[in-house]
């Protein structure tokens, strides 16, 4: 009912104003005296008055006396102009009434009179809160007559009314009472009418009668908002003395409203009672958002007492509506002037509520509420209990609220809410329980807010707050704190993934318009949701904030600081633009590194600067930077605009270093309207070159320009983008605009290209294209040709390629030619390809598809289309002929349908050579594979044969070939798999059995296998091991004996049950490459509901070892991170048993963990070894060129350092982690026998890591030996081989060996790594190395040497420097104390003996003398050689056999 009034207030005031003015007016004048006021010139002074003492009143066309005044135009305006214009007027009344205290006014009219529009509030305008005015003077209007008002649509909600009104009064002075009447019709199309008559005699009678008639649409409908806007009527009527005295009153609004209201007083001996009954359906009368609370069946109730002069009693109160009750009572003392007035509300169903607290919901509501002590210093009191309060983010399951409030002129406030029941994200932030309390002061006569303290308790978050405000909050001062624990409950709020710890205080002043804020705090680990920077705030983050804001807002100061960032800076911005000045410091990118995917390192310092409102400037600068594995050194970055922000212009400019060569951007900028310009474009990157002009029109996204490049240097750009390709060439590119249309033009032409890690190399490549862009005619004419194109296994000659015409049907040729292997490789394809289209789906005809590989030609039997693209496959007329072997294909697949058939005929496998030519594959497949049915039920069908499979081409006596089938039928969600293998008794009899849940979800593309529902399946059969062997023929290993297999699966995958079991029988496992020989293996694993349990599994070793493992492989969930738990030990195995190397040990070793990352771990304990080394290695074996492909670390270019060093973090995780954690111990008998050696060792070693890096540590030592060397024996008195751990297997080498020589004692020491040795001769007493070998050997000098000993000393220098990589040094030593001009060591040509050892001397220019003997056999030659010219010289040999002979030598 208050909105009602509200709503209609405003229309009844402005007409009241009206009214009120002209009442004033009268007045005015009527208190006028003498005759002079009669006059023309009294008239117009009186009026001059009003015009300045009433805001915007302008008065026009005056005539008359003062007491007969006629206006021809009367207005009112504010500052938004004119609201109030009245024309017409009559004002007629006696000003000599006054004498006898009363104005009488005999006439009021207007003959229109138009209000626009509520006029603008007036803030300063006082309040008359005082009650009903007593008039001084009685009050009679004869006649009021206005003949037409305009009520205008911003007073109506959009429409207008036009209304007359007659009426008259009669109001008695200083008292109360009165009699009048109004008659109000509408005279627009809507007819309606309101007649309004009343009199009241204090003490006697009381007499009020109304009644308001409108038809549909009329202007209470629409003032109400009344749906359909349907006739209304109102009645009130009452008569009858104050002491005994009936109203009755109706409102019926169409079907739509319907009510009834009866107000009682009755005496009761010397008291009055008052009564109130209201009931009916108003609900049309309520604003819409009321209409659900009240429901349509509203009940008012009240009464009470009055005891004049004594007691004013209020009881039995209650309204009844659909959301609840409201219930309660209270009476006023007048002689104590004592409140005591209490009220109950209940609604049992708060979802009543929700169009009013959206988004929060409630279950119920309820509550009290008091108000005690006097009317000039009241006390209210609440006590509420809210139910099961819903959040986006919270729900609390009850929220109790407590509010008293004390006072009157001024208002002490206690608010207590206590929360309990607190779930949801944001209930890790308030716990199960939180308070919030305040204490506050309240002036409303200054409108002054003191805030003694308010604070919200929770177990997470807190926050206070206290203060001063004034004015209603206008001005004031706030100190403010907040401690949030954690802030991740609030991502929801913010839409970000937030985290960390926060705590902050700030004060608030606002005073004159200013509005001051400074803030203070801290926070740990904080996560804002930006992958950029919530790296850079882990630990402990501080900042601070020092803000002004008014006409400018004024940033003093920020700072953020942590150990990673740091941010300060200070800034204007106002009407006159913004200044500022901001640093941002990154002292360290790699914590950047797991976030953006990418290896960064380094510090960045930027500095932005606007100094004026029209200029901005960045400067930037790097420290140590690496991305993604490249190192930048000396980064610089600057760029300036001035003339912001219509017609900007500017200067970008860009400075690195890469692995020592220039990187540099530089550009001028430029801004205009909507075109962004590059001009000047210059890039160096290395020796390569770029340069060209760009404008961008950011309105249309459309581009022109140029940029060309000279490239004579490949290999930097390749290694930018992270790959390793060299070459030289040129490219331009082009962008040009014409009617909205974009177009580009690119050309490139390359050659040399190679690239290294992939042993790729092309030729030359060259790429020229034009594409032009355009609404529904976008086009392309591309081509491409390669010649010379070698990657490994396939060398082709050539390679070309176009795409032309539009690209709705742009037309597509594809030609290649050359090699896989030796084998010739051909294929050329012509066709259509669509794309762009609409419905999103790509389109391509095959018109000609032919080609070869080896003797086998292929092509397409006719001509086929593809399509595919928005959950669409489709495949028309696909069919390949290759001699008798056929594929045909077609498919119509969708989310409206499925359909599809594939065929195969004698498939040749041999065609996987196409793939890889390495794979030897011998055999054919034939089937057949359909499918139909929707996306929700699919339906397919499966039936495939492999005949005469085989690893190898079939032999006579070799295995017989497999067959195989396979058949799977699809339906209702599920697919049953039949297979089998049979090898025609010759070993294999596999079958296979399974029903499986398999589903498309939404589109064709999505296949899936649900794991939550059942399985089930069966592998029986049994398995010749020997078949495996070919798979494994590279590996060295062999396998024999026999596999029984009868196995069940069930559960689902989730939770897999397995049942059955696997048998060995015999079985035997050979390494060749080591000799390892197990045999007599016997295994039994069984299926059980925790995975495959391996009941027995022994085998034997020569000697008498044994083998044996345990444990289980699991296919349960609740095993966790332990589904393989395997157990190996091994007594007196054997574990080698070649010629070189034999050894036999013991092991206790485990295998734990998951199937892509397990452990190895255990101890290994060496029984025995022996170690032979041979005193030659055969002919046979040579050098293996290793060539390195996939490698998967960045490498420099030529010139460059290599990232070989780069942190293994960076690379690819491997597929399967095997970690390793093997104690290897042998305390003695590690016997290494040959080359003269003859040494027992002990070893204790580590091995950690992984398989793919191991990590051996610890030490193998000496326990006794001798060293037969140069004719001596020599005892080993010092070897400790370490292995360090890092990596590698190139352990630090220590070890001495002595011998002693009448008084010599020499010593050979060996130290350094293996793969760079460090070999010492000396001896005591000390020699140099060439005298200790002669003494040595010769119990002599050097220089006392024959020449037959000298060449023994030279065999025996060859020895040392075969044995231990002596080194040149070593044997310029050697020469030098012989006195020779020549010592070399030749191995033997054909690898059959030690080799050769030649000494000898030039007698004269062109004669040599010398001596030869073969190292094992003694043999022994003389040889002459003369030099004839440069290129020809005579040999003689003088020996077993003589010769003479004549030799040609040219060096190239």
């Amino acid at each position: 009912m208050t909105v009602t009034i509200h709503r209609a207030h405003p229309v009844l005031t402005w007409i009241a104003a009206g009214f009120a003015l002209l009442v004033a007016l009268s007045m005015l004048l009527g208190l006028s005296a003498g005759i002079w006021l009669a006059t023309p010139s009294g008239r117009d002074f009186v009026l001059d008055q009003a015009r300045t003492h009433v805001d915007g009143l302008v008065i026009d066309g005056a005539d008359g006396s003062l007491f007969d005044l006629r206006l021809a135009r009367l207005t009112l305006a504010d500052a938004d102009g004119v609201w109030l214009s009245v024309t017409g007027v009559h004002l007629a009344w006696n000003p000599w009434a006054l004498l006898s205290r009363s104005a009488s006014i005999d006439t009021l009219s207007a003959a229109t009179i138009d209000i626009m529009r509520p006029p603008l509030p007036k803030p300063d305008a006082p309040t008359n809160a005082a009650g009903l005015p007593r008039l001084p003077v009685s009050v009679t209007l004869s006649r009021l007559a206005l003949d037409r008002v305009t009520l205008g649509a911003d007073l109506l909600g959009g429409s207008t009314a036009v209304i007359s009104a007659t009426g008259q009064a009669r109001l008695p002075s200083g008292a109360l009472g009165g009699a009048g009447s109004l008659d109000v019709k509408r005279i627009d199309d809507h007819p309606g009418t309101l007649s309004i008559s009343g009199e009241f005699v204090p003490g006697r009678r009381m007499t009020l009668a109304a009644e308001a008639l409108e038809q549909g649409n009329g202007l209470i409908a629409q003032l109400l908002g009344i749906p359909g806007r349907p006739p209304v009527s109102l009645t009130l009527k009452g008569d009858g003395p104050l002491t005994d005295w009936t109203g009755k009153a109706t409102a019926k609004a169409g079907d739509a409203a319907d009510a009834t209201a009866e107000f009682r007083i009755r005496p009761s001996g010397d008291k009055l009672t008052f009564g109130l009954d209201l009931s009916g359906n108003v609900l049309a009368l309520l604003p819409p958002a009321l209409r659900p609370l009240v429901g349509p069946d509203l009940r008012i109730g009240a009464g009470g007492l009055v005891d004049p002069g004594m007691l004013l009693a209020l009881d039995g109160v209650s309204i009844r509506t659909a959301a609840g009750t409201l219930s309660g009572g209270g009476q006023f003392d007048l002689q104590t002037r004592a409140l005591n007035v209490g009220a109950w509300v209940e609604m049992p169903d708060g979802a009543f509520l929700s169009p009013l607290t959206a988004p929060a919901t409630l279950s119920a509501f309820r509550g009290s509420l008091t108000l005690t002590g006097t009317p000039e210093l009241p006390q209210l009191a609440t006590d509420l209990a809210l139910d099961t309060i819903r959040l986006p983010d919270l729900t609390v399951e009850r929220l109790g609220v407590k509010l008293v409030g004390k006072g009157r002129d001024t208002l002490s406030i206690t608010t207590e809410l206590q929360m309990q029941g607190a779930a949801g994200p944001l209930a890790s932030l308030t716990g199960p329980s939180a308070r919030l309390t305040a204490e506050t002061t309240l002036t409303p006569g200054s409108g002054r807010i003191d805030i003694a303290k308010s604070g919200f308790v929770g177990t997470a978050l807190s926050a206070t707050a206290a203060g001063t405000l004034t004015g209603w909050g206008r001005d004031g001062d706030l100190t403010l704190t907040l401690s949030v624990k954690d802030v991740a409950p609030l991502s929801g709020l913010t839409g970000r993934n937030l985290a960390g710890l926060l705590t902050a205080e700030a004060t608030l002043r606002r005073q004159a318009g200013q509005t001051a804020l400074q803030v203070k705090g801290e926070g740990r680990d904080l996560a804002a949701g930006i992958t950029a920077l919530d790296p850079l705030l882990s630990g402990r983050t501080e900042f601070s904030a020092d803000l002004t804001a008014g006409t400018d807002t004024v940033l003093h100061r920020l700072s953020i600081r942590n150990p990673q960032l740091t941010i300060g800076g200070e800034g204007r911005f106002g009407p006159a633009g913004l200044r500022a000045d901001a640093l941002v410091q990154v002292a360290d990118l790699s914590p950047l590194t797991p976030a953006l995917g990418i290896r960064m390192a380094g510090a960045v310092t930027a500095r932005l600067k606007s100094p004026s409102p029209d200029t901005l400037s960045l400067e930037m600068a790097g420290d140590g930077l690496e991305i993604d594995g490249l190192r930048l050194v000396d980064t610089r970055l600057a760029a300036r605009l001035s003339g912001l922000p219509k017609a900007s212009k500017g200067r970008l400019d860009l400075e690195t270093t890469l692995n020592g060569q220039r990187i540099a951007l530089g550009s001028d900028l430029g801004h205009s309207g909507s075109t962004l310009s590059l001009s000047g474009i210059d890039a160096v990157i290395g020796l390569n070159r770029f340069e060209g002009d760009l404008r961008l029109e950011t309105s249309s996204g459309l581009a022109a320009g140029h940029v060309a490049g000279t490239v004579p240097d490949l290999g930097i750009l390749a290694f930018i983008a992270g790959d390793e390709v060299w070459g030289n060439g040129t490219v331009n590119v082009a962008l040009s605009h014409d009617g909205g249309q974009q177009s580009a033009s690119i050309k490139a032409d390359f050659k040399k290209l190679w690239r290294r890690w992939h042993g790729q190399k092309v030729a030359t490549l060259s790429l020229a294209a034009r594409l032009e862009a355009a609404p529904g005619a976008s086009g392309i004419d591309a081509g491409f040709n390669i010649t010379g194109l070698d990657a490994g296994t396939l060398d082709l000659d050539r390679i070309t390629g176009s795409m032309r015409g539009p690209l709705s049907a742009a037309a597509l040729a594809f030609d290649l030619s050359g090699k896989r292997g030796s084998v010739p490789v051909r294929l050329t394809l012509d066709g259509q390809l669509a794309t762009g289209a609409k419905d999103g789906i790509t389109r391509m005809g095959l018109a000609t598809l032919t080609g070869a590989y080896a003797d086998t030609d292929f092509r397409l039997a006719n001509p086929a289309s593809l399509a595919i693209g928005n959950g669409v496959i489709g495949v028309q007329g696909l069919v390949l002929l290759a001699g008798d072997a056929r594929v045909a294909v077609t498919a119509d697949l969708s989310s409206t349908g499925l359909g599809g058939h594939l065929s195969l005929t004698r498939l040749p496998l041999t065609w996987v050579r196409l793939i890889d030519p390495t794979l030897t594959l011998y055999g054919h497949l034939d089937g057949t594979a359909s499918l139909s049915g929707t996306v929700a039920d699919p339906r397919g069908r499966l039936d495939l044969t492999l005949s005469d499979f085989a690893l190898a081409p079939q032999v006579l006596k070799g295995p017989s070939p497999l067959g195989a089938t396979l058949t799977a039928d699809w339906q209702a969600g599920r697919v049953a798999l039949d297979a089998r293998i049979d090898s025609a008794g010759s070993g294999v009899g596999l079958s296979a059995r399974a029903n499986l849940p398999l589903e498309m979800q939404g589109t064709v593309t999505a296949i899936t296998i649900p794991t939550d529902k059942p399985v089930n399946g069966r592998l029986e059969g049994n398995l010749a091991l020997r078949r495996l062997n070919d798979l494994l023929a590279t590996s060295g290993d062999r396998l024999g004996g026999q596999m029984v297999m009868d196995l069940t699966l069930g559960g689902t995958l989730a939770d897999r049950q397995l049942t059955g079991s696997v048998t060995l029988n015999n079985a035997r496992y050979e390494n060749q490459q080591w000799g390892t020989l197990v045999t007599d293996i016997q295994a039994v694993l069984k299926g059980d509901p925790q995975g495959l349990l391996i009941e027995r599994f022994e085998g034997k070793t020569p000697g008498g070892g044994t083998v044996s493992v345990a444990g289980s492989v699991g296919l349960r969930p609740e095993r966790g991170d332990r589904q393989i738990d395997l157990r190996l030990t091994a007594t007196k195995a054997k574990l080698a048993g070649i010629d070189m190397v034999e050894a036999v040990a013991g092991a206790e070793i485990t295998v734990t963990g998951m199937p892509t990352d397990m452990m190895i771990a255990g101890r290994v304990d060496v029984a025995n070894a022996h170690i032979r080394i041979p005193d030659k290695l055969p002919p046979t074996v040579v050098e293996v060129k290793v060539v390195e492909i996939n490698r998967p670390r960045r490498l420099g270019p030529p010139g460059a350092d290599s990232d070989a060093a780069a942190d293994a973090a960076g690379n690819d995780t491997p597929a399967i982690i095997v970690r390793l954690n093997i104690d290897i111990e042998a305390p003695n008998k590690v016997y290494i026998g040959g080359r003269g050696l003859d040494a027992e060792l002990k070893a204790a070693l580590k091995l950690r890591g992984t398989a793919d890096l191991p990590l051996v540590s610890g030490n193998v030592s000496l326990v006794k030996g001798e060293l037969a060397l140069l004719g001596q024996t020599f005892t080993l008195s010092r070897a400790n081989i370490t292995f360090l751990g890092d990596g590698t297997l190139d352990p630090s080498l220590d070890m001495e060996a002595r011998t002693q020589r009448g008084e010599l004692t020499a010593i050979v020491a060996v130290t350094g790594r293996p793969s760079k040795p460090s070999v010492k001769l000396s001896s005591q007493p000390p020699y140099p190395e060439d005298e200790v070998l002669a003494r040595l050997l010769f119990n002599r000098g050097a220089g006392q040497l024959s020449a037959l000993e000298a060449v023994q000393l030279a065999q025996s220098a060859a020895q040392l420097s075969g044995l231990f990589g002596g080194g040149p040094g070593f044997v310029d030593n050697v020469k030098r104390s012989l006195g020779v001009d020549r010592l070399e060591f030749r191995g033997s040509e054909d690898g059959s003996g030690a080799g050769t050892v030649a000494a000898g001397r030039y007698i004269g220019d062109n004669i040599y003398v010398g001596v030869e003997q073969e190292l094992g056999t003694g043999q022994s030659k003389a040889t002459v050689e003369y030099g004839i010219t440069d290129h020809i010289k005579a040999r003689g040999e003088v020996g077993t056999e003589s010769k003479v002979g004549v030799q040609f030598q040219w060096d190239y």
